[in-house]
């Protein structure tokens, strides 16, 4: 059984000679026996999920400046002390994107601009038998190329109207997360690093499909790095459906294009370390 709080927003400022600003939206989940609240209605030892909220703001007060992970642990442990009814608890810190801002070269110390929707997760699963274990990833990373992508040789039936490409535009809002196979690892300082291996994958490697591009990024994030234990990766197909300006009279052939979201393909792919064991 599970309970808990979603969509807290938390935004933190450090005010130095350069501020530093984080916008993150808190995921609070509680596994643990809540039987008798389900069954009889008997809520002693149920912590009250605007409780949680007000925890969330709490302790990021106590140290604004607080690494992501650090904090979503210290808020882990911080629930299980709370009741016995408790074995698990799970924190998820989405992290939005803000750059900062130039000004005649130099990095404004307190002006920033918005990355999109992109968001860095930082993950912390504490267990009361076993202790904490860390999950990082990027959510809403949205990429595109205009070329090196196809679709072609797939099962073709009497209901089958898509047309076989050997070039078409390949887009996608990137989900992917990974899992640590150790405590004692640089997990901020390696987002960075796999970021740029999805994206430098995304651009140079060939795809006959997406569920091709989505298994070759887990297993180049798995290779480069002895620290993952695990990576899972989800991949909307964000559509560009060539127009057919012919009619028209118009020559207008793969350059017009209508963009749609829904429905949309959806492609998820999971890529495990030979021998790894990662937490469920």
């Amino acid at each position: 059984m599970s309970y808990g709080k979603s969509k807290v927003r938390l935004a933190r400022l450090v005010r130095a000679d350069r501020h530093e600003f984080s916008d993150a939206e808190v995921t609070v989940r509680l596994d643990g026996d809540f039987s008798a609240t389900h069954l009889r209605g008997d809520n002693a030892g149920l912590m009250a999920t605007d409780t949680m909220r007000n925890v969330v703001y709490a302790l990021a007060a106590e140290n604004p400046g607080e690494p992501s992970f650090e904090l979503a642990a210290r808020l882990g442990r911080h629930y299980l002390g709370c009741s016995d009814l408790v074995s698990r608890v799970h924190i998820t810190i989405a992290e939005r994107r803000w750059d900062r801002l130039t000004t005649d070269g130099n990095p404004h110390p307190h002006a920033f601009v918005s990355g999109g929707d992109e968001t860095a997760i930082s993950e912390a699963l504490t267990d009361r038998a076993t202790g904490v274990r860390f999950a990082g990833g990027i959510g809403h990373l949205t990429l595109l190329k205009t070329t090196g992508s196809a679709f072609r040789g797939f099962a073709r039936d009497r209901h089958t109207t898509l047309p076989e490409t050997a070039d078409r535009i390949m887009a996608s809002s990137i989900d992917v997360r990974w899992t640590f196979s150790a405590t004692d690892v640089p997990r901020a300082a390696l987002h960075a690093e796999l970021r740029a291996l999805i994206v430098d994958t995304f651009i140079n490697s060939f795809s006959d499909s997406v569920q091709q591009t989505a298994y070759t990024m887990g297993a180049r994030l798995i290779e480069n790095t002895e620290s993952i234990a695990e990576v899972h990766l989800s991949l909307p197909n964000l559509h560009y459906i060539p127009f057919d300006v012919s009619r028209f009279d118009q020559d207008g052939s793969n350059a017009i294009f209508v963009a749609t979201t829904e429905p949309h393909g959806q492609i998820n792919v999971t890529v495990v370390r030979d021998g790894a064991t990662p937490p469920q």
